[in-house]
């Protein structure tokens, strides 16, 4: 049995075998010990610290048996304790508040689960065990977060969309129980009513939210193919999560305005060498293509050449409007690493109805690397670099379909973990 396989069956690594084990591929394990806490809220110390005793909470979880574990969502509750804080070491900054300054390490969920995403593929892990640790480690301050805003039910579907909740739930008093500060009690009891209003929302122990939705769609789209049928459902989740709509059949009525013909925005994701163009030359179908590489050369003559990016991306843009008011399928190849620039093309998109798939290309560091030199266009090895920092995974509800794309090009399901 492998490292991983024996975890899966009740071992207990501490986080110093962890750390020995996997420092090669995840180097920010080694770091854990130099980054300091807030003593206000994590007096028991650096972030080393912190994650060996939250490792140790969850060893005891699991040991009284509270909650059954399956052997692989037990495999991804001691991972996702050992990862959850991996980038408070690049995010850990001091800053002034009224009261005084403090130590803050803000967005460290998102960025610790964009981090580690392509190499815990190069584990071999199976897909459900990356998807799960992956919602522990960019998820694990939500369920806290939903109370204290007092937000709505919506608010509980769509999370529930993203992470297992009572795995999620699990987690949190992992680690809250695995710190010292003087407010635990206070935290504990906001996971106990993130608990209650999701089981009030009816989304607490559930593999679909928002189930028979899709059989009000079906029905009230009989005349649609398939496509555009998965299309109204997909919307219909966004609207609901957006507070636009309560029910399927408004997203059924609000869909004459688009169904019978509507563009298509095929929005590619990853760092340079991942896929990206063998993917189009396999999956293009004479689609509209929008090359921000190929618009660089346009105008400047050189793919490289950064100096004019600004007009490479306005013409760009203005190049998908063309595509999406012919109502055509439109492909955005560029590589999209940073969500909030996505986020404007997808926004783009959407004002014309159309249907948004983001298509994310993902592997293994190493196996990157060297695709990277092996290629005709390759980039300089600190370029690479930057890209993998900067690189924002995507969630499942960015888009109206989201998938990831592996080494050999297959789909791998690692975004949606239920």
């Amino acid at each position: 049995m492998s490292f991983f396989d024996d975890i899966a069956a009740g071992a207990t690594p501490s986080l110093e075998e962890f750390v020995t084990l996997l420092a090669p591929q995840f180097p920010l394990l080694e770091r854990l010990a130099e980054t300091g806490q807030d003593p206000a809220y994590h007096a028991e110390g650096d972030v080393f610290v912190h994650t060996g005793m939250v490792l140790d909470e969850c060893y005891r979880i699991l040991d009284a048996e509270a909650r059954h574990f399956e052997a692989n969502e037990r495999l991804a509750f001691v991972l996702g304790a050992l990862f959850h804080d991996i980038a408070k070491p690049i995010t850990t900054r001091r800053q002034l508040f009224d009261d005084g300054e403090r130590i803050v390490a803000p967005r460290h969920a998102d960025r610790g689960r964009s981090r580690i995403a392509p190499n815990l593929l190069g584990l071999d892990l199976p897909h459900d065990v990356v998807a799960q640790v992956l919602a522990i480690v960019g998820h694990h301050h939500d369920p806290k977060r939903l109370v204290r805003k007092e937000r709505p039910a919506r608010s509980y579907r769509r999370l529930s969309r993203l992470a297992p909740l009572s795995l999620l739930y699990t987690f949190e008093l992992a680690d809250m129980r695995g710190r010292i500060c003087d407010d635990r009690d206070a935290q504990l009891e906001l996971l106990q009513f993130f608990r209650l209003y999701a089981e009030e929302a009816g989304v607490w122990e559930t593999n679909d939210p928002y189930e028979g939705w899709a059989e009000v769609i079906l029905e009230g789209t009989g005349g649609c193919d398939p496509a555009t049928q998965s299309f109204i459902l997909a919307q219909a989740l966004r609207s609901v999560e957006a507070g636009v709509i309560a029910t399927p059949h408004e997203e059924v009525a609000r869909s004459y305005v688009y169904r019978d013909a509507y563009p298509e925005l095929v929005l590619l994701c990853g760092p340079s060498g991942s896929g990206k163009s063998t993917w189009i030359a396999q999956h293009g179908n004479g689609a509209r293509l929008v090359s921000l590489d190929d618009l660089r050369e346009e105008l400047t003559g050189r793919r490289s050449d950064q100096r004019r990016n600004g007009e490479v991306v306005q013409l760009a843009k203005e190049r998908l409007r063309e595509g999406l008011r012919a109502k055509e399928r439109t492909i955005w190849d560029a590589t999209s690493l940073n969500r909030e620039l996505r986020g404007n093309i997808i926004t783009l998109a959407l004002d014309y109805h159309a249907r948004v798939k983001l298509v994310t290309f993902l592997m293994p560091e190493d196996q990157l690397r060297q695709r990277n030199r092996d290629r005709e266009h390759h980039v300089p090895e600190e370029v690479l670099t930057r890209q993998l920092e900067r690189f924002d995974l995507p969630y499942a509800d960015e888009a109206h379909e989201v998938c990831c794309i592996g080494v050999d090009g297959e789909t791998i399901d690692i975004i949606t973990p239920v």
